[in-house]
């Protein structure tokens, strides 16, 4: 069994990877703290993946360095100005997820990677409760845990599920506690990966259309934004947006419809190309929060090729699933993988953002890889 995993010792990695939550506290020394756990984790995982690639040559790596490439080529060109740190971040977080795809760890260590996930789970969704509870939303937000503690109480929640036998109370009850909190997007990705771990149950769709459901769910995940969009000018826009109010006090357009319809109208003509990195469209139209879609940002930065490349990327690790689809744990994290996909309409991460949710949710996507990993050696070994 391997002693190490991204390259350093598991016990190391753990408190690496727990430590970055620091970043979620204002206290500046705690900041930098969190921010120096995640540069260790990135470059640990990037060497990682470089050293995987090296022993074992797979298309995966091709689609990862065209990425960067035409990301880097296209800011060039563009004349995009001060974005090599956005470059930087962005690459290394791919090859760390690079590093992810190529690693391997003890079942033993994956296990107790769950257990401590599954505790910080319980702490954070308690304070979290607690907060909205007696000082309410805006404080939860903007002034205690903030996005980051939020969004990792919602991966920490994944990883209490892949371990849970009974899937389908837990997952009804932390949606609720989600929406009750005001985390809807987490309550329904939550609902929707627990309805995907039972389709994958049913022995046709796994065996043989499990690749098409990636297709479908990377073509919906891409377009959501257009259909987002153009739902606001019909009548059953207005009905979805009473819903939203009635049950989550909260309107169904939360000001994102703003952020896309500014990138898709900039992109006319530059379709294929967009802007590159750091580009001024959106502080042009006087908007100054991120895209809050990862699907949004790559196209506002590469257009509709980036966008290509990125799915193809996505789909190398999404493949790996589908010989191994029979062990539950693995079907539960291709389901997460592609509720993921989902969630990310409504989230820019994985590339760039927030650093050290970007990390656990690739660690999280990529987790059931592991465990396919396991279930390959068990397979050859009884045979």
């Amino acid at each position: 069994m391997p002693k190490r995993f991204l390259g350093i010792n598991p016990t190391f990695l753990l408190i690496l990877l727990l430590l970055q939550g620091l970043q979620a506290f204002n206290n500046p020394i705690l900041y930098y703290i969190g921010f120096a756990s995640s540069l260790i984790v990135i470059i640990c995982g990037c060497i990682s993946g470089l050293l995987g690639f090296c022993k074992k040559p797979q298309t995966i790596f091709i689609w990862v360095s065209l990425f960067s490439l035409w990301t880097l080529f296209n800011s060039i060109i563009l004349g995009s100005s001060n974005f090599i740190y956005s470059f930087l971040l962005q690459t290394s977080l791919l090859f760390f997820a690079l590093g992810l795809y190529y690693s391997k760890i003890a079942i033993k260590t994956m296990i107790i990677f769950e257990k401590i996930f599954t505790i910080f789970f319980i702490i954070y969704l308690g304070i979290a409760i607690y907060i909205y509870t007696v000082y309410g939303e805006y404080v939860l937000t903007y002034l205690s845990m903030g996005a980051t503690g939020l969004k990792l109480t919602f991966v920490f929640s994944l990883f209490f599920l892949i371990k849970s036998k009974n899937k389908l109370i837990p997952s009804i009850i932390i949606s609720l506690l989600f929406l009750y909190i005001g985390e809807r997007t987490a309550a329904i990705i939550i609902p929707l990966i627990y309805l995907l771990y039972k389709l994958f149950n049913i022995k046709l769709i796994s065996d043989r259309y499990s690749n098409v459901l990636f297709c479908i769910f990377i073509s919906v995940a891409i377009i959501l934004p257009f259909i987002y969009l153009n739902l606001k000018e019909i009548q059953l826009g207005s009905t979805l947006n009473d819903i939203s109010q009635e049950y989550t006090n909260a309107n169904f357009y939360s000001g994102r419809d703003r952020i896309w319809s500014t990138i898709i109208e900039n992109n006319k003509g530059r379709e294929w190309v967009g802007h590159g990195l750091e580009n001024n469209v959106l502080k042009q139209n006087g908007i100054t929060l991120s895209p809050h879609n990862l699907y949004m940002y790559i196209y506002l930065t590469g257009g509709f090729t980036s966008l290509i490349i990125f799915a193809l990327f996505l789909y190398c690790f999404y493949k790996k699933y589908s010989q191994y689809l029979f062990e539950k744990d693995v079907r539960y994290c291709a389901s997460v993988f592609l509720g993921i996909l989902i969630f990310l309409d409504f989230e820019y991460l994985l590339i760039g953002n927030n650093v050290p949710v970007s990390v656990f949710l690739w660690l999280v996507m990529t987790w059931g890889l592991i465990k396919k990993k396991h279930m390959k050696k068990l397979t050859q070994s009884c045979s």
